[in-house]
């Protein structure tokens, strides 16, 4: 999802606000539309199964394209300010509640929804737990301005927040 925007925000030397926005909004733009493709797919490739019920379950499914893409720069972030026992939290927490509900879903019945169900609240649950991380990272940095970091209910303010604490930069919200 992030076309390589990742590494490039570990690995560059001199990170400024203006690469994560990149990163960030190539990410999101590339799940929404992978997102869309596939919903608009999701009827041809039903048919071309012969199993009507699939265009529903891809549907639904395809949602994690755009979940998955709301935190990869935040992971990005994590890994390079190696934080890697936050990042195995996160993997560890988002797998355990995602089988939990799945497992829940099937044992009510619920059959391949429980996949479906599973795979989405795993992506949630991870968004959750690098949310968390992500605040911490901001709270350990001593140059964190914490009038600046006010949620503002919005993704893309949060984000460039949360920008602002890892580059040490003024944080201007245009």
């Amino acid at each position: 999802l992030d076309q390589g925007f990742s590494a490039a925000v570990v690995q560059r030397k001199d990170l400024d606000r203006k690469h994560l926005d990149t990163a960030f909004w190539i990410s999101i733009l590339t799940g929404g539309l992978l997102t869309v493709g596939n919903i608009a797919a999701s009827g041809l490739v039903a048919d071309f199964f012969h199993e009507p019920r699939l265009a529903s379950i891809l549907s639904w499914l395809s949602l994690s394209y755009i979940v998955n893409a709301l935190s990869t720069t935040q992971l990005a972030i994590l890994q390079r300010n190696m934080s890697f026992k936050s990042l195995a939290r996160r993997s560890l927490a988002a797998t355990t509640i995602g089988g939990v509900f799945g497992i829940g879903m099937a044992l009510a019945g619920f059959g391949v929804w429980s996949l479906v169900g599973q795979n989405l609240v795993r992506g949630i649950a991870a968004q959750n737990v690098v949310q968390h991380s992500i605040q911490g990272v901001m709270q350990q940095d001593h140059a964190f301005n914490a009038g600046t970091g006010v949620q503002l209910g919005q993704c893309a303010f949060q984000h460039r927040a949360r920008e602002h604490a890892i580059v040490n930069q003024p944080l201007a919200l245009d």
